[in-house]
C-alpha cells in the first residue's frame, strides 16, 4: 500500500507540475506576444522601393558625386544594421547604400522565389528605382558575399569592384563531405528549425528571449542599433525569409561556381582569422576566393570573428580603410552607367 500510495503521489505531482508548466508557458506566450507588439511599427530609416509586387528597403548615405556607390549586402538572415559601422566610417567619403534583403529588416515580407535570377534582377531593379545607377562596388558579408559574387559574374558591366567580407565559398554547403544525402538532410533540418523558430517568434517568445538573454551577433554595435536589430524579431517575418533563403542557397552556390574567373575586376577579400569551426577548410576557401580576379588583395584580420568583422568598430575601421584602397584600383573614368563595359 505504501508503494501504491507513493506511486499515486508521484503521478499527482507530475500532473500538477505539468499543469503548472503549461500555465507558465501560456503566461510567457501572453506576455511575449503583448510585449512583442508594443512599438512594433518601426519607421524605415531609408527608402522603400517597389519591385515586382514587393518592396525593398535601401538606406543610402554619403555624397552622390563620389562614384561608384558602395552597395552593402548582409549575410543570411541579417539586415542592413550589420553594416552600421562601415557605413558611418565611409559615408563622408563615398556613397554607401545598405540593403535589407526581401523579408529582412525594414523590407516587408514576401513569399516570392529566392532563386539567383529573381534575387539579382530584383536587387538591380531596386537600386535603379532608388536612383542608384551602375556600376557599383558590391560589398557582401558571408552569404551576402555569394550574392555579390553572382552579381559580378552575371552583370560585369554593372560592377566596378567587389568586396568579399568573410564570404561563403561556392562549395560552402559541401562542408568537407561528398555525401549529397547528408548535405540535403542537414539543409532540410536547418530549414525546418528556422520555420519552427518563426512560429515561436510570432508568439513573442523569441523577442522575449532576446530581451532577456541577447543572442544576436550584434555585440559591439551601438545600443540603439542593436535594439532596432532585435526589434525585427518581434514576429517571425525575418525568420521566414531566412528559411526561404536557406532553401534556395544550393542554387545560389551553384550559380556562383559558374563564375570562377572575374578577369581583372578589382577585388578585396577580407577574412576573419578567429573562425572556430572547420577553420583550415574555411581559410583555404578564402584563398581560393582571392584567386577569382587577377587584381585581388587578401586581408586577414586575425583577431576578428565572422560577425565582429563588422560589428566591432575597430575591425570595421580596418575594413573601411581597405575598401578605400580598393577604390584606388578602379579606373577614374569608370562613372555611373555611360554605356561602356569594364572589359
Amino acid at each position: 500500500m505504501a508503494m501504491r500510495g507513493r506511486a499515486r503521489w508521484l503521478r499527482g505531482l507530475v500532473k500538477r507540475c505539468g499543469l503548472l508548466s503549461g500555465g507558465l508557458l501560456l503566461a510567457l506566450v501572453a506576455v511575449g506576444s503583448v510585449s512583442a507588439r508594443i512599438g512594433s511599427d518601426l519607421v524605415p530609416e531609408g527608402t522603400l522601393v517597389t519591385v515586382e509586387r514587393t518592396q525593398v528597403h535601401l538606406n543610402c548615405r554619403g555624397p552622390s558625386t563620389q562614384a561608384p556607390t558602395l552597395v552593402a549586402l548582409p549575410g543570411l538572415g541579417a539586415n542592413s544594421q550589420s553594416f552600421h559601422w562601415l557605413a558611418r566610417l565611409l559615408s563622408d567619403k563615398r556613397r554607401v547604400c545598405r540593403i535589407d534583403p526581401i523579408g529582412n529588416g525594414f523590407s516587408p515580407e514576401s513569399d516570392g522565389p529566392r532563386d539567383p535570377d529573381t534575387v539579382t534582377r530584383q536587387l538591380s531593379q531596386a537600386l535603379r528605382e532608388a536612383g542608384v545607377e551602375p556600376p557599383y562596388v558590391l560589398a557582401g558579408h558571408s552569404f551576402g558575399g555569394t550574392l555579390a559574387h553572382v552579381l559580378a559574374g552575371q552583370h560585369p558591366e554593372d560592377v566596378a569592384g567587389l568586396v568579399l567580407l568573410d564570404a561563403t565559398h561556392p562549395e560552402h554547403l559541401l562542408g568537407g563531405t561528398t555525401e549529397p544525402g547528408k548535405r540535403s538532410l542537414s539543409l532540410r533540418i536547418a530549414v525546418a528549425s528556422v520555420r519552427a523558430l518563426s512560429v515561436a517568434a510570432d508568439l513573442g517568445l523569441v523577442h522575449l528571449y532576446l530581451n532577456a538573454f541577447g543572442g544576436l551577433p550584434d555585440e559591439g554595435l551601438p545600443t540603439a542599433v542593436a535594439k532596432v536589430n532585435r526589434s525585427f524579431y518581434r514576429t517571425g517575418k525575418d525568420l521566414r525569409a531566412t528559411a526561404l533563403e536557406l532553401e534556395a542557397a544550393p542554387q545560389m552556390f551553384a550559380r556562383a561556381a559558374k563564375f570562377l574567373d572575374l578577369g581583372d575586376l578589382p577585388l578585396l577579400v577580407v577574412t576573419a582569422g578567429k573562425r572556430t569551426d572547420k577553420r583550415r577548410l574555411w581559410n583555404h576557401q578564402q584563398r581560393e576566393l582571392a584567386q577569382l580576379s587577377s587584381r585581388a588583395r587578401h586581408l586577414t584580420l586575425r583577431d576578428a570573428h565572422h560577425d565582429t568583422l563588422l560589428a566591432h568598430e575597430r575591425h570595421a575601421r580596418r575594413v573601411a580603410s581597405a575598401i578605400i584602397g580598393l577604390y584606388g584600383m578602379i579606373p577614374p573614368t569608370q562613372a555611373p552607367r555611360d554605356g561602356s563595359s569594364r572589359r
